[in-house]
């Protein structure tokens, strides 16, 4: 995989150059196997070439860092200045991501409020797909129960959010 990315870096603008996407799918690669400072090298290389990271990119890099341990985790932390120049306002996946890394660095405080603010901006829907899940309809009414009890409106079975 690093070949093929140093192949698209060399060819330059106009022709395989990798775009936000490309770069966000080998960082997450990468973080996956707990490489989490590669993660955020490939991230500063991705701002050098001015390539402007997406909320993918920052979910992933956040995820990567909060399996790097302490020092990870604050480096996973410290990316909220980043997002917020370039204008990405964090969605579910990055505030899950950010509750974990605020969680690996012990500040539960950080925690409630990322998990207060997501439900505040996010209306939770129910999807056709998740109503035929393979769940049997009293463990569905169950996890409706509890995702009500959490402040998440009109849930049930892994329900997705929508900005309103």
């Amino acid at each position: 995989m690093r070949r093929t990315f140093q192949w698209m870096q060399s060819q330059g603008p106009g022709r395989s150059a990798p775009s936000a996407y490309t770069y966000t799918a080998y960082i997450q690669a990468v973080g996956a196997q707990g490489h989490w400072k590669e993660a955020f090298d490939l991230y500063k290389d991705m701002r050098r070439s001015r390539v402007k990271p997406t909320s993918y990119t920052y979910s992933a890099l956040i995820r990567s860092g909060a399996r790097g341990g302490r020092v990870g985790a604050a480096a996973a932390a410290a990316l909220v200045e980043d997002m917020r120049s370039d204008g990405i306002i964090p969605d579910v996946p990055i505030a899950s991501a950010l509750i974990c890394a605020y969680g690996v660095l012990g500040q539960f405080t950080n925690c409630q409020r990322m998990l207060r603010a997501t439900v505040s901006r996010c209306r939770f829907t129910l999807s056709k797909p998740m109503l035929k899940a393979p769940m049997g309809s009293a463990l569905k009414v169950e996890y409706h129960k509890l995702l009500l009890n959490f402040g998440f409106s009109n849930s049930s079975c892994g329900a997705t959010a929508r900005k309103r």
